[in-house]
């Protein structure tokens, strides 16, 4: 067996009892809970939200204190629509650190989806006054804007985002446009 082989095999082992075990294994085992966090990472970017759900919730029983673990469990919820448990999370990594300002996007961005405007854009605004070149928390501010009839201010954030994020910026200037919100203009944290 080549040594190339073997280093799969124990690598392909070593994510199959993480994912079976959890964080129990990571400290039976010495197996840094930080490489069994970036497994859930991988899972998110890779569409396995499914999976990366998995892992933070295995990590939050072990870490709970961690608001980037219920911050990544709420994004997982999010992506598989499960709004409700996603709100949940997302409230609790920010009652845990209420400067995530990443946290404040996503929980904006369901906000978005239930129309409660008003509230996305206290988030928002949150959200840039924490992180002023958040190019997401812009754009989405542009869409509760367009939600909120309000188009002066919705080109205003286009501005902004001209010298952000370009690419961003034109496709708020096409939901302008538009004049109204459909689903597809709402975007998630790029966390």
């Amino acid at each position: 067996m080549s040594l190339k082989l073997l280093k799969c095999l124990k690598f392909s082992l070593l994510i199959f009892a993480l994912l079976y075990t959890g964080p129990a294994f990571c400290q039976e085992y010495k197996v840094n809970a930080d490489e069994y966090f970036q497994l859930g990472v991988s899972y998110g970017q890779t569409g396995k939200f499914d999976k990366s759900a998995e892992v933070f919730k295995k990590l939050a029983v072990d870490l709970p204190n961690n608001p980037k673990i219920h911050f990544f469990l709420g994004k997982s919820y999010l992506s598989l629509e499960k709004l409700d448990l996603a709100k949940e999370k997302l409230n609790k990594a920010l009652a845990l650190d209420a400067n995530l300002y990443y946290a404040m996007d996503d929980l904006a961005t369901i906000n978005l989806i239930e129309q409660k405007y008003d509230q996305a854009k206290a988030l928002l605004e949150k959200s840039i006054a924490l992180e002023p070149k958040n190019y997401i928390a812009y754009y989405n501010l542009g869409l509760v804007f367009i939600g909120l009839n309000d188009l002066p201010q919705a080109k205003n954030q286009c501005e902004i985002l001209k010298k952000l994020n370009p690419k961003a910026a034109e496709l708020l200037e096409g939901a302008i446009k538009e004049g109204k919100l459909s689903g597809k203009h709402v975007v998630v944290t790029g966390k």
